[in-house]
């Protein structure tokens, strides 16, 4: 059975999703609810993930998927995955908080970043993300304080790195030394997620 692993939105009528891979499956069959109604099936696919266009703002969306294997003609169905929910809100891209490049000494620096009426969000670093390894820190927060994952990141953890943080608000904080610069941080999307 797959695991549906990550629901997020890309534009205000798009989603996303992905799913862990099911040894010897032929395809994957992705179903949707549509607010209260019944599941229907949404598409089959080959691949481990599916975007879903023409959504409705404010319209809760409901995703499951199986797997299947074909024998004979015949197909074989794995149970169905978790689900996973998401209400498209409106939203634009804009600039993302980011820090100098590269980054100072003796940095003490905070951003932050709301979606209004994000369930979640989907925060992505750039490749370049880099910071001096266990000296300098990006520390991670809901809009509550909480530390989202782990109580800081250094060096490259941040680098081509997604991470799903609960609530509509990232806080970002970045400490620094007074020795040793690197490129510092900056963020290739923010989306709302499902969950």
């Amino acid at each position: 059975t797959p695991t549906l692993e990550n629901l997020y939105q890309t534009a205000s009528n798009r989603t996303e999703m992905n799913w862990t891979q099911v040894t010897g499956a032929t395809g994957y069959e992705v179903y949707r609810k549509v607010g209260n109604g019944s599941y229907s099936k949404l598409k089959s696919v080959e691949e481990l993930s599916v975007y879903n266009a023409s959504l409705t703002v404010g319209t809760q969306y409901t995703y499951k998927v199986r797997a299947y294997q074909s024998v004979d003609g015949v197909n074989n169905y794995s149970g169905f995955s978790n689900e996973m929910k998401i209400t498209p809100i409106p939203y634009s891209t804009g600039s993302y908080p980011e820090s100098p490049h590269n980054y100072l000494n003796y940095m003490d620096e905070s951003w932050s970043y709301t979606i209004d009426g994000a369930q979640a969000i989907r925060v992505t670093f750039t490749a370049e993300t880099s910071l001096e390894n266990n000296y300098d820190k990006l520390y991670i927060t809901d809009k509550n304080g909480n530390a989202v994952e782990k109580t800081y990141w250094t060096g490259t953890q941040l680098a081509n790195k997604t991470i799903i943080i609960p609530g509509d608000t990232v806080n970002l904080r970045m400490t620094t030394d007074g020795s040793v610069v690197r490129y510092g941080f900056a963020i290739a999307s923010i989306t709302p997620a499902g969950q």
